[in-house]
């Protein structure tokens, strides 16, 4: 099986040949990463050259995680390419709008901020570009501190502590925390979390803003509302979640598939098809003669890498009073209509529209389109 920008593409049946070429990479990726063959552990950090088409070469950093089932042995890779430390939103498929919260949200001196979403969805690169954006505009003269496990990509000015002196999860667990620990005693001006997984590090992060810091973090949650859900079930306390000083900005985001501008098709060749209907019930003639989907390929793909889809909200005590009673449907019709906010759903329509990605990615996942988002 390959997997090339997340597509899937069918597995194919291996040769002997092909297998045991399979087993000398797998044991070759954890030696040059520095894992133990005896170790359990199969998830490392490894560099990697590769030559351009203009025959010049680039190291970029990649990530593996080891999936091991009876008999085999695979890997998930992840290329954390981001050489020059570019704190630049917009290349990573921001648009103005959501560049203007993501500065307010950097202009605020204390208080937690916090970008959610599943595993690969690139959390880690959207903290780390606001964290270089946000040196950048103060000229480089604050105390950024991040705390990391380990630390994804570099950060430019900034004091990166990394926890990797850990085997188990549960040593893993107590070695962030004391790092938390000893970064707020460090007198930070602002921190970043690299990710929240447990209660300790959840409260030693409120704690971190409750005493005068901004805080950025990930967290494992559906959707950026989602985001107070996750800390209640995390046993966080509640006056905490409803006090708007403290909690900053909730961001979630998916990495959608952008189309190739050279093979995309146009949805008027499928009229017929159910998924077009239902674009022409939600958004009429207009969506249907500015809505595209994947063609044949240029390279048998279609698409032509990935790009950041996010909500943002930046709450106030009404939305978080809302959300904390349970009321998730009026907390979103509050947020959408008297603060201005945009779902995920709307900013993918918004890019499906421009061009930039198609229909059936959009309802892979927002839903379909012509009901409500669900939250």
């Amino acid at each position: 099986m390959k997997i090339i920008s997340a597509v899937v593409y069918k597995p194919q049946l291996q040769t002997a040949l092909e297998k045991k070429t399979a087993d000398v990479f797998c044991k070759n990726l954890k030696k040059r990463s520095g894992v133990s063959l005896l170790q359990s552990k199969t998830s490392g950090k490894i560099s990697i050259e590769f030559y351009k088409e203009d025959s010049c070469s680039e190291e970029v950093k990649a990530l593996f995680d080891g999936i091991t089932v009876p008999g085999k042995e695979g890997f998930r890779i992840r290329v954390i390419d981001n050489p020059d430390g570019s704190g630049d939103l917009q290349a990573l498929g921001f648009g103005e709008y959501e560049e203007n919260l993501f500065y307010r949200l950097r202009a605020v001196p204390v208080g937690v901020s916090v970008i959610a979403g599943p595993t690969g969805s690139g959390k880690s690169t959207t903290l780390q570009r606001n964290m270089i954006k946000l040196l950048q505009e103060k000229n480089y003269e604050i105390n950024l501190i991040t705390v990391e496990d380990p630390p994804e990509y570099p950060i430019p000015g900034a004091r990166q502590m990394p926890v990797t002196n850990a085997n188990t999860e549960e040593e893993k667990d107590e070695q962030f925390t004391k790092a938390l620990s000893a970064a707020l005693r460090s007198d930070p001006d602002v921190m970043m979390v690299g990710e929240i997984r447990t209660l300790s590090a959840a409260q030693l992060t409120f704690k971190g803003a409750l005493s005068g810091h901004g805080m950025w973090t990930t967290l494992h949650a559906n959707s950026a509302p989602a985001i107070l859900t996750r800390f209640r079930d995390m046993g966080v306390e509640t006056f905490k979640l409803l006090d708007p000083e403290l909690i900053k900005g909730l961001i979630s985001q998916r990495l959608f598939r952008k189309l190739c501008p050279h093979c995309r098709k146009s949805v008027k060749e499928m009229l017929d098809e159910p998924q077009v209907k239902r674009l022409k019930t939600a958004l009429g003639d207009f969506g249907v003669e500015n809505t595209f989907v994947r063609g044949p390929g240029c390279k048998n793909t279609g698409i032509k890498g990935r790009m950041s889809v996010p909500e943002i909200v930046l709450p106030d005590a009404m939305f978080l009073e809302l959300m904390i009673k349970g009321e998730t449907r009026k907390a979103i019709d509050y947020w959408t209509s008297d603060l201005g906010g945009r779902t995920l759903k709307d900013a993918a329509i918004e890019r499906m529209l421009k061009g930039y990605i198609d229909l059936d990615e959009v309802e892979r996942w927002c839903g379909l389109l012509d009901q409500r988002p669900v939250y």
